[in-house]
C-alpha cells in the first residue's frame, strides 16, 4: 500500500531521483510475483503485487524489461479464483497506458483474454475489463486478421444477442442481455486503429483529428505543412477495425430497441454502442449512420430517451453538410415524433436534451432547420411555460432555446419576427414571474442571456412589454413598489453587451420581490449565487 501510495502521487516519472528507487522496487514486486504464483505460493501477497502493479500503470511503460516481465504473472492471475478481479484491473490500466509496450505480446494477451471469457467464471464487471483490454490489442493485429480474431472471441457473444433479440422482454432475461450490450459497447469504446499508442509517444506518432485540419489550412511553413500531409495520409490510409465489427453487430439492436424501448436501462446500453462508434471512427459509414438514424426513430416513437437525442445530434453531425438532404429529412422525421410529448414534459431529461438539439441546430446550421421544414412556434410555446418550471436543467434549456431562436428569429423561415412581436408581452410576463417569486434565486441569473436577446432583437418592443408589465399593481410581488421596478427597468434597459451587469439587476430585483432586501441572509446568498 505504501508504493501504491507514492506511485499515485509522483508527478514527474521521469526524474533521475524517482527512476531508479522505482527500477528497484519494480525489481521487488517482480520477485513477489514469482514467488507467489500458484499453488503454495501466497495469495493476497500476489494480489497486493498486482494491485501494485495497477497502481503504477502511468510511468511503469518507462521499465519496458520490467514490463514484459511481468505480464505473464497477471495474465495467469486471470485464471486465480482470488486474484481474477485484480489481474483484470491491472491489465485493464496498463492496457490503457501501455499498450504500444505490450503490442508483441498482444498474441497471447488475446489467447488469455478468450479463454478467460470462455470460462464462464468471471464477474460482469472483469468480463468488461477483459473486453476493453481486446479492444485496446486488437489493432496491433494484421489488418486482414482482426476480423477473424474478433469472430472468434466474440462470436458466442453475438449468437447470444441474436437470440435474446428474438425473445420476449422478461425480467430473467434482462441481466444477461444487459451484458452483451455492455460488452459490446465496450469493445466499439476501446477498439479504434487509429489511437493504439500509449498517452506517451513521441509527436511524430501522435495523430489527432485537429492535425486533420490544421494541416490543409497551413501553408505558411512547408516543411510543418508537409509533415502534417504525411499525417493526413496516415489516418486516411489506416484501417478502421471497427466498422466492420460494428456492422455485424447493428442489425440485432434493431428488434431489441422495438421490443425493450420502455426500458430504458436496456436502451442505454443499447445506443451506448453506436455512441462509441460514431465517437471513434475517423470516417462516415453508411451502414453505421442508416442503423443510427433506424434506432433513434424507433426510440422517438415508442419512448423517447435523452440517449437517443445525444444518438440523433452526433449523427447529424457525422452526416455533415455533403448530406444536407438527409440530415433535414432525419430532423424532421424525429421533431414530426417528439414535438407533443415535448410539450407534455413527461420526461424532464429528455425535454432538456432535445431543447438543447434544437437550440444548437438553430445557431450552428440555421439553413438546415429550414430546409427541414419544422415549425417551431410549439417548442417556443413550451419554453415560453418553461419559464416558471421548478426543475433547473429544463429551465435552462428552455432559456437557452429561447435566447437562441431570438437571435436567429429573422433568418428562420418563416420569420419568427412577428410571431415574437405578437407574443412578446407574454414572454415578458413569464421571465419577470420567474424572477419575481417562482424559481429558485439561484436560478434567476440564468435569465440574463434571454433578457439581453430580447434587447438586441426588439429594442423598442421589448422595453414597452416590460414596462407594461412592471405598470401592473402587485405583479410580480406585492413587495415590489414602483420605486424598485423603475430602477430595474433603467437597469436592464441601458445594457445591450454587460450581462454581469444584468444579472446584478436580476438578483436585486428577485431580493425586493421576495421581501428580503437588507437581511444578512440575502446578503451572504448573494455573493455565493
Amino acid at each position: 500500500m505504501a508504493i501504491r501510495a507514492v506511485a499515485e502521487n509522483i508527478s514527474d516519472e521521469t526524474d533521475p531521483v524517482v527512476v531508479e528507487p522505482m527500477k528497484r522496487v519494480f525489481s521487488v514486486i517482480e520477485r513477489v510475483l514469482k514467488f507467489n504464483r500458484g499453488v503454495g505460493g501466497n495469495p493476497k501477497l500476489f494480489q497486493a503485487a498486482i494491485e501494485c502493479i495497477s497502481s503504477c500503470s502511468g510511468m511503469i511503460h518507462l521499465y519496458d524489461t520490467v514490463l514484459k516481465s511481468i505480464i505473464g504473472f497477471i495474465l495467469e492471475g486471470l485464471f486465480q479464483p482470488e486474484v481474477m478481479t485484480s489481474a483484470a484491473l491491472a491489465l485493464k490500466t496498463l492496457s490503457r497506458d501501455c499498450s504500444r509496450s505490450l503490442a508483441p505480446f498482444t498474441p497471447d494477451i488475446l489467447s488469455f483474454c478468450k479463454q478467460a471469457l470462455e470460462s464462464g467464471r468471471m464477474s460482469p464487471n472483469d468480463s468488461i475489463r477483459i473486453v476493453f483490454c481486446i479492444g485496446r490489442f486488437l489493432p496491433f493485429l494484421p489488418s486482414d486478421q482482426i476480423i477473424t480474431a474478433v469472430n472468434e472471441i466474440f462470436a458466442p457473444c453475438l449468437t447470444q444477442l441474436q437470440s435474446l433479440a428474438a425473445q420476449d422482454p422478461q425480467s430473467e432475461i434482462k441481466h444477461n442481455l444487459l451484458g452483451i450490450l455492455n460488452i459490446f459497447g465496450t469493445l466499439c469504446a476501446s477498439l479504434d486503429g487509429t489511437s493504439s499508442g500509449d498517452d506517451d509517444d513521441d509527436d511524430d506518432e501522435e495523430i489527432s483529428e485537429d492535425m486533420l485540419s490544421s494541416a490543409s489550412n497551413n501553408n505558411n511553413n512547408s516543411s510543418h505543412a508537409t509533415a502534417q500531409q504525411r499525417a493526413v495520409a496516415q489516418i486516411q490510409n489506416r484501417a478502421q477495425p471497427l466498422i466492420p465489427v460494428v456492422e455485424q453487430i447493428l442489425p440485432a439492436l434493431v428488434p431489441v430497441a422495438e421490443k425493450w424501448a420502455k426500458d430504458e436501462e436496456v436502451m442505454e446500453a443499447l445506443f451506448s454502442i453506436p455512441k462509441h462508434t460514431l465517437a471513434t471512427i475517423h470516417s462516415s459509414s453508411p451502414t453505421v449512420i442508416h442503423y443510427s438514424m433506424q434506432l433513434v426513430v424507433i426510440s422517438f416513437r415508442l419512448n423517447p430517451l435523452m440517449c437517443a437525442t445525444c444518438l440523433a445530434k452526433q449523427t447529424m453531425l457525422m452526416l455533415g453538410k455533403d448530406e444536407m438532404t438527409t440530415q433535414c429529412q432525419f430532423l424532421a422525421e424525429i421533431h414530426q415524433l417528439v414535438a407533443d410529448r415535448v410539450k407534455e414534459n413527461r420526461d424532464t431529461d429528455f425535454t432538456e436534451s432535445y431543447l438543447q438539439l434544437i437550440a444548437q441546430l438553430v445557431r450552428s446550421n440555421v439553413n438546415m432547420v429550414n430546409s427541414a421544414g419544422i415549425r417551431l412556434e410549439s417548442i417556443i410555446q413550451f419554453s415560453t411555460v418553461a419559464l416558471t418550471c421548478m426543475e433547473s436543467s429544463v429551465l435552462k434549456a428552455a432559456i437557452f432555446l429561447l435566447t437562441i431562436v431570438l437571435q436567429k428569429s429573422s433568418e428562420l423561415r418563416p420569420p419568427l419576427v412577428d410571431y415574437f412581436k405578437a407574443n412578446g408581452l407574454a414572454l415578458m410576463r413569464q421571465i419577470i414571474l420567474a424572477i419575481g417569486h417562482v424559481i429558485p434565486r439561484s436560478n434567476c441569473h440564468n435569465f440574463s442571456e434571454l433578457l439581453l436577446a430580447l434587447n438586441k432583437a426588439f429594442t423598442a418592443e421589448w422595453r414597452v412589454w416590460l414596462s407594461e408589465i412592471l405598470a401592473v399593481e402587485g405583479f410580480p410581488s406585492v413587495h415590489a413598489n414602483a420605486e424598485s421596478k423603475q430602477k430595474f427597468f433603467m437597469k436592464v434597459t441601458k445594457e445591450r453587451v454587460n450581462k454581469r451587469a444584468i444579472q446584478d439587476a436580476i438578483n436585486e430585483f428577485t431580493v425586493v420581490c421576495r421581501n428580503m432586501a437588507g437581511s444578512e441572509y440575502a446578503a451572504a446568498t448573494s455573493k455565493r449565487i
